[in-house]
C-alpha cells in the first residue's frame, strides 16, 4: 500500500486537506499523468465523499493491508473538478 496522507481534525476549519489536494494533483497533472489512483480506508466516508465532490468515483476495487481494509478510487483528467 502506499504511503498515506490524512489532514489533523484540527486543521480541517482552514481548509488545510483541500489545500493540500489541490497541490499534489496541480504537481500530477504538471506530470502528466492522465489518471489518478488512490486507497481509501474502509468506512472513511468523510474522505470518500471529499474525494466524490471533486470527480473521483469508487471502482469496486479493494484491498487488505495492516492498516486495515482498502477500497480503490480513480479519476481521470477528465472528471477532475476544482472546489
Amino acid at each position: 500500500m502506499p504511503p498515506a496522507c490524512a489532514t489533523a481534525a484540527r486543521l480541517r476549519r482552514w481548509r488545510a486537506g483541500g489545500r493540500l489536494y489541490e497541490a499534489g494533483i496541480d504537481i500530477l497533472a504538471q506530470q502528466r499523468f492522465s489518471t489518478y489512483v488512490l486507497w481509501v480506508l474502509e468506512g472513511n466516508e468523510r474522505a470518500i465523499r471529499f474525494y466524490r465532490k471533486r470527480g473521483w468515483r469508487l471502482d469496486g476495487d479493494r484491498a487488505k493491508d495492516i492498516g486495515g481494509d482498502f477500497r480503490r478510487m480513480l479519476l481521470t483528467e477528465g472528471q477532475r473538478t476544482q472546489r
